[in-house]
């Protein structure tokens, strides 16, 4: 890693990954820090199963005896940006690491991440190229180590700048999962910072299988927050209404040509759902998400959630540090 590395967190979140996932991902990891990182590491349990954090710990402060290892515990899974949103709170460095415990990122990954995100003032993150394992070869497929401009970030492989992610209020905890980092990159670019993908950074995340009932869950949850976005964002509520709608009537029609009644049933009952959201999404349009009141969110979390920090041999309840007093803008 670059000398910059002391000035990297990461935040990890993790829920029902197996041993080995677990294992294949901080043996990655390990490989990127020197075994004196001196930073904070963010085991996020979102609900997680006990066998899956207590494994994630113990590599954890296995890997980094220098590190100060926080764990905090959320009872329930409370969503992918909330989540995050609350690992972020006790993160200290200049720049925050986030990578999903069910990939792998590839040799020199974050530290090509790490000196993009460093080198360019304008930059809110820089993320890793998705790329598999070849079958027949232990290493990544080689591309040129450019940088490009993306117009949404994805947040489960990319380094961040903490002091710009707490400036535009974090994700937005409206999104339990799926479309929270387009909502996140819409603020960020409304706010002048620049996202970044680096071509020459590798992340391999496999598919994830999901069983019958949490794949419609899936698709009832994506369909939802697709709405929420698009009314979010759209230039009037008629007109993203008329977007919804005619998207729905679209894949609904699709859905029934096909025979996959179980899907069509979810994606009207998330339709139909979106009413009792409809009140959210307007308070949204009228006073959006922002800094003061993740700053607000935030105290209210720290009340929720348990956290407990490890360092050598001593544990300790630890108390959140602050948002940024001073957030500079883009």
């Amino acid at each position: 890693m670059t000398s910059s590395t002391s000035d990297l967190d990461q935040v990890i979140l993790v829920w029902r990954e197996t041993d080995d996932v677990i294992r294949k991902s901080f043996a990655a990891l390990s490989m990127e820090f020197n075994s004196e990182w001196p930073g904070t590491l963010v085991i996020v349990s979102n609900g997680g199963l006990a066998s899956t954090v207590s494994s994630a710990v113990a590599l954890a402060r296995s890997a980094w005896r220098a590190a100060r290892v926080v764990l905090v515990r959320i009872q329930v899974n409370s969503g992918f940006g909330r989540a995050i949103n609350v690992g972020m709170m006790y993160t200290r460095a200049r720049f925050v690491a986030v990578f999903n415990p069910d990939g792998v990122v590839a040799d020199g990954c974050i530290a090509k991440l790490l000196s993009a995100l460093d080198g360019d003032d304008l930059a809110f993150s820089v993320a890793a190229s998705f790329e598999r394992l070849s079958p027949k070869s232990d290493s990544m497929l080689e591309l040129p180590s450019s940088i490009v401009e993306i117009p949404a970030m994805p947040g489960g492989a990319v380094v961040l700048r903490r002091s710009a992610f707490n400036g535009v209020g974090g994700y937005d905890p409206m999104y339990f999962l799926y479309y929270e980092d387009d909502d996140l990159s819409v603020r960020a670019r409304n706010s002048g910072w620049r996202l970044l993908r680096h071509l020459g950074a590798f992340y391999d995340h496999p598919p994830r299988a999901f069983g019958r009932i949490e794949g419609l869950r899936r698709i009832f949850v994506r369909a939802l927050s697709e709405a929420q976005f698009v009314l979010r964002y759209a230039t009037s509520r008629g007109v993203g209404l008329r977007t919804i709608l005619g998207r729905r009537r679209r894949r609904l029609a699709e859905l029934a040509r096909s025979g996959s009644w179980p899907r069509w049933i979810v994606l009207l009952a998330s339709t139909l759902a979106l009413v009792t959201r409809y009140g959210v999404v307007e308070r949204r349009r009228r006073i959006p998400w922002s800094e003061s009141r993740l700053r607000k969110w935030s105290a209210a979390q720290m009340r929720v959630c348990e956290a407990t920090e490890f360092r050598g041999g001593d544990v300790a309840i630890p108390s959140a540090p602050a948002l940024d007093e001073d957030v500079p803008s883009a």
